[in-house]
């Protein structure tokens, strides 16, 4: 096969916005779409060589997956290997043991499932996950293992037929993926079903392109076509972001774009001379090492720093991305693809021993739960929402017959006719541990409700998940209200309101919590929330928050029941987890206290506050203020996160055991002397 210097380029096109996009730069919000660009990418070049070697009776299937291995494990190895360390260093339990499932997955190229079990891509937890890259050399390599068996079985069919059946096949996985961008978004980004048309397009390049061998292009043909390629790829990296369904119809912008690039692109064209040059072709040659690099670089940057990471560390880190890549393209990549130095014995053999000691790595990461023995408690299960996953939800909801979209479960004393309802987000699930443990001691039933597909707040959306939304959340919200009335429960509602009602005016957002010791929360832009309107529009003005919330409130408070608001828990700004695993691993001793000012609090959350008393005079309106347990109580003018080595949040928002203790002792405070009213 002809060696082609725009390829090479093009190569240098896909991977820099998926760089600039994981670094999380506005501009290129659709960074993501490189990936795409490299699926073409791969089925043109691994069609071509196929098509060669058949042509030439010198295909052989073991032939090629050996120069799969040869080009694949050694630089995703060697960042493997790389990241074992730093993990053993840097990562809290429940990462260590995520990780180690992601090392597993990696090597038996299974990364994809794994990330579409466990997460989106568009999650703000994907940006702290060093391995989340490999899903995409996952995809390939579960390609490469059937397409192969396909060009076999057509071999003795024209290059006509085989057009035609590709062509098939794309439309078939094309249409699954435009379904899944809108009914199973996870599945749909993950998996090879759905982003095997991509890579098929690019074989379908590589057929038509042997097809028409020998026709003369006209000139202008070329120019314009490689030019509206460039134009695709680039337009759909400025105009696309996370809210765009992936891979879809849109996603045939970049993919045809590069489709054309290969097709017409030449040394004879603008385009053509344009990614002919040094430095693309050289970026070209590194954009493999360099797609393997730079994910763990940011991630693990990203996990060290407290204080968010700056445009110019960024810099530094994409620049060391590329330098690292150099290095591993030249003394890992090039000497295992020189068949003198490395036969194919070697090659399978180093493959299987460096697989086996990453899966055994991997394996024991995962049974001792991250290496969790080496640390004390306090760092132990307080780690990165570990507490959350294996305690926090002391039932499964499931759904309730009769209440279209209501799912429930019951806890605390079941026997106990006395109901109390637990509604809300992750900060009533944090509650919900002790609550049981309360409710049993005093003989009450918890009845923890949610609403399948809505926001706490019925009318509010969270407007980069919106297509996983229900477009029936307010009639579902009165199912649940009905529901509760006829368990004769009160309610306890608890939701992070700073984070859903924070002033977001004139598009400037900046959601994050702060604190005026250095302290800024990391990944929560995807958390912005805005308002449906009775048009179907969405509205984000701080208007239209206030009378959601206050529509909400006095909904909830029309069954006539007592509604025990929960208000803001003290946002730290700080990962609890991390401060204390950090401090641990720099002395070898357990944090005492952390706190921050308490003026920091009373500060965000003033209009927050202000709003959810509107209806203090509600005599069934009964208000729950954290900040009467952690502010200006342990420490003076401090809001408390850990106090004598005990530690009251799991991460920066999210309250623990020993946190949400002091929570719930007021709610039922509150309640002995609601009911002690009652008697009397």
């Amino acid at each position: 096969m002809q060696y082609r210097r725009e390829i090479d380029g093009l190569r240098a096109l896909a991977v820099m916005p998926v760089m600039l996009f994981h670094a999380k730069l506005n501009a290129f919000a659709g960074g993501f779409i490189g990936v795409d660009v490299f699926f073409v990418i791969s089925g043109y070049l691994i069609t071509s060589i196929i098509r060669a070697e058949l042509a030439a009776n010198k295909f052989s299937l073991i032939g090629f997956y050996e120069r799969r291995a040869r080009r694949i494990l050694p630089a995703l190895f060697a960042m493997l290997f790389t990241c074992l360390p730093l993990a053993w260093m840097w990562l809290l339990p429940l990462d260590m043991k995520r990780f180690a499932e992601s090392v597993i997955a990696a090597v038996v190229f299974a990364s994809n499932i794994l990330f579409w079990k466990r997460s989106g891509y568009f999650d703000a937890t994907a940006e702290l996950t060093p391995t989340i890259h490999t899903w995409s050399v996952a995809v390939e390599e579960q390609y490469y293992i059937v397409f192969p068996l396909l060009l076999l079985l057509l071999r003795r069919r024209s290059n006509g037929f085989m057009l035609i059946t590709i062509a098939i096949l794309i439309c078939a996985s094309l249409g699954l993926a435009q379904w899944g961008a809108l009914n199973r978004p996870a599945f749909s980004f993950y998996m090879l079903p759905t982003r095997a048309w991509e890579i098929l397009l690019g074989a379908v390049t590589a057929l038509w392109m042997e097809k028409n061998a020998g026709r003369p292009i006209v000139n202008v043909v070329a120019q314009t076509a490689s030019m509206a390629g460039l134009v695709l790829i680039g337009g759909a990296v400025g105009v696309f972001d996370s809210s765009t369904p992936v891979p879809s119809l849109y996603t045939l912008m970049p993919t045809v774009g590069a489709s054309l690039i290969i097709l017409y692109a030449s040394p004879q064209t603008l385009v053509g001379r344009l990614l002919g040059t040094r430095l693309l072709v050289g970026l070209g040659l590194l954009s493999y090492s360099a797609y393997l690099w730079h994910q763990p670089l940011l991630a693990f940057v990203r996990l060290r720093s407290t204080a968010g990471v700056s445009p110019g560390l960024l810099a530094v880190i994409l620049i060391g991305a590329f330098i690292i890549a150099y290095f591993s393209w030249r003394y890992i990549e090039q000497p295992f693809r020189d068949r003198q130095r490395w036969n194919a014995r070697k090659v399978w053999c180093s493959a299987a021993g460096c697989a086996a000691f990453l899966g055994a790595a991997g394996t024991y990461g995962v049974v001792s739960d991250g290496f969790k023995a080496r640390l004390p408690p306090n760092v132990q299960y307080e780690s990165m929402g570990e507490w959350l996953e294996k305690n926090g939800d002391v039932c499964v909801p499931m759904p309730v017959p009769g209440y279209q979209g209501v799912a429930a479960c019951e806890f605390g004393d079941l026997a106990s006719s006395r109901v109390v309802a637990l509604y809300g987000d992750s900060h009533a699930q944090a509650l919900s541990k002790e609550l049981g443990e309360t409710l049993k001691a005093e003989k009450r039933k918890g009845v923890r409700v949610v609403i399948d597909g809505c926001e706490v707040i019925p009318r509010m959306y969270n407007t980069q998940d919106i297509a996983n939304h229900d477009s029936h959340c307010q009639e579902r919200f009165e199912s649940a209200l009905l529901y509760i009335h006829n368990r004769g429960g009160e309610i306890i509602v608890a939701s992070r309101w700073t984070m859903k009602l924070y002033p977001v005016e004139n598009e400037i957002i900046d959601l994050a919590a702060r604190n005026s010791e250095g302290g800024v929360e990391q990944g929560v832009r995807y958390r912005e929330y805005a308002v449906m309107s009775a048009d179907g529009s969405l509205r984000k003005d701080s208007g239209a928050k206030r009378q959601a919330v206050l529509d909400f409130l006095s909904r909830s408070l029309s069954i006539g029941t007592n509604v025990y608001v929960v208000y803001p828990v003290p946002e730290i700004a700080w990962d609890i987890a991390r401060i204390n695993y950090d401090y641990y691993r720099e002395t070898g001793r357990v944090l005492s206290s952390i706190s921050i000012p308490a003026a920091d609090f009373y500060k965000r959350n003033r209009y927050v506050n202000e709003l959810l008393s509107t209806y203090q005079s509600n005599p069934h309106f009964v208000p729950i203020k954290p900040q009467n347990m952690f502010c200006d109580t342990f420490m003076a003018q401090r809001c408390v996160a850990q106090f004598e080595g005990v530690p009251f949040y799991f991460d920066d928002d999210h309250l623990s055991n020993a946190g949400a203790k002091l929570v719930v002792a007021a709610i039922a405070k509150q309640m002995d002397e609601r009911a002690g009213k009652r008697l009397r």
